[in-house]
């Protein structure tokens, strides 16, 4: 393959589990994908034909979110411009959406197409509905501390939207229509309920490459796949088992309810668990003894970690939650060594992976849909997974395949 000093596609994702899906989904078995968390620039590849950054700005004020956005594309390997930026973010619209794709719109045009087909997230008439039900229905952003917007546009503003429904996006113009909206400053957002949808808007955007070369695009992981689809015939192989370690430890950092139905099925199997108190961790005193207790129980077999369910938390505290139980991680790794790891929740991924000093993953390939495998820079495998995916038994397969041939134990 001929390098042209900058890789293919760059990817400015909003956090990490999203992140390493994107990467995973952009995998094939003649590429190769590479996961960096800014603001890490001394460790991003010039030699990856994917990139993928990390720009950790889900719970940042568009400000600067818009910033770390700008300083991603300033500081790609040198070399022409990626052939394709995407922007992913997150299927629920949380997080700062408008904020990149302002910046995508300033510097040459960027199509918006939000559906996620396979989680039965779809938009018509411009509304993303999640099982059947319109986003502002549903209690997908009860953690936000605010209502759901109504409609794609919402979420956008106050840029200018223009809607292309599904008639125009499953008809030959829709590359007209996509170069129309860009030329009037506009941003063009798509209609989807399937993956042919996804795959016609890349197409769309494909042949306008010679007349917007800086044409962009924005969505989730369903849009990603549509570019991966695009991107290789031959898709990456599913991730190989990883030699006989102590643990893993599970760390589930999400309050999302399918965790808990998670995490019941792990404990079921014989697979302990430690609750951390909310207030403890808030409190900053996790040296006392939860380091040695963790190390101690992950020495036997697999563990999951989570924050003690039966004490509410704060939206305002999750971040600092993240952040500690980050902390915490790391302080039993280094009583512990390299310990392979399963961590849910974007947010709970990017800060154990800050406290380990971890600036770079090499995706290796998806368990299931978005809990991705990778390999950290000592060998150790890590499986980021949003907290939201998955069905009741994620955990279970996740475990399977990083110890494919290991019994779980029985602690009863």
């Amino acid at each position: 393959m001929v390098r042209d000093g900058a890789p293919r596609v760059l990817v400015l994702a909003d956090d990490l589990s999203g992140a390493a899906e994107t990467a995973a989904v952009l995998m094939s078995r003649t590429t190769r994908s590479e996961l960096v968390l800014a603001p890490a620039a001394e460790a991003w590849p010039a030699d990856a034909d994917v990139l993928v950054v990390d720009l950790d700005d889900r719970q940042l004020p568009s400000d600067q979110a818009a910033a770390r956005a700008v300083a991603a594309l300033r500081t790609r390997p040198a070399g022409p411009p990626s052939r394709q930026v995407l922007a992913k973010f997150d299927s629920l619209l949380r997080g700062p959406v408008a904020a990149h794709v302002g910046v995508l719109r300033a510097r040459g045009g960027v199509v918006v197409a939000p559906a996620l087909p396979a989680l039965h997230r779809v938009v018509h008439d411009g509304v993303l509905t999640v099982d059947g039900a319109p986003l502002s229905a549903t209690a997908a952003w009860a953690t936000q501390g605010t209502t759901a917007p109504d409609s794609v546009a919402a979420v956008l503003a106050p840029l200018p939207t223009v809607l292309l429904d599904l008639s125009t996006v499953r008809s030959a113009t829709l590359p007209d229509a996509v170069a129309r909206a860009v030329r009037d400053g506009r941003v063009p957002v798509c209609d989807g309920d399937g993956e042919d949808d996804l795959d016609a808007v890349v197409s769309a955007v494909t042949a306008l490459s010679d007349q917007l070369p800086l044409l962009a695009l924005a969505g989730s992981a369903g849009l990603a796949a549509a570019l991966g689809r695009t991107w290789s015939a031959a898709p990456a192989a599913p991730p190989p088992p990883h030699p006989g370690r102590p643990g893993p430890l599970v760390v589930v950092g999400t309050a999302e309810p399918v965790a808990a139905r998670q995490v019941a099925r792990l404990t079921e199997s014989g697979v302990a668990e430690v609750r951390l108190p909310a207030a403890t961790l808030l409190d900053g005193e996790r040296a006392d003894g939860w380091p040695d207790r963790l190390a101690a129980g992950v020495g036997v077999g697999p563990l999951v970690v989570r924050i003690d369910p039966d004490t509410p938390v704060a939206p305002s505290d999750s971040r600092k939650l993240a952040a500690e139980l980050g902390e915490l991680v790391g302080r039993t790794l280094a009583r512990t060594g390299p310990l392979d790891l399963v961590l849910t929740g974007g947010e709970t991924a990017r800060r154990v992976l800050d406290a380990l000093g971890v600036t770079r993953l090499t995706p290796v390939g998806q368990v299931h849909h978005g809990a991705v495998l990778s390999r950290l820079p000592d060998g150790s495998s890590v499986v980021t997974r949003p907290g939201s995916f998955g069905g009741p038994d994620s955990l279970l397969m996740i475990l399977a395949a990083l110890r494919p041939s290991a019994a779980l134990p029985s602690r009863h």
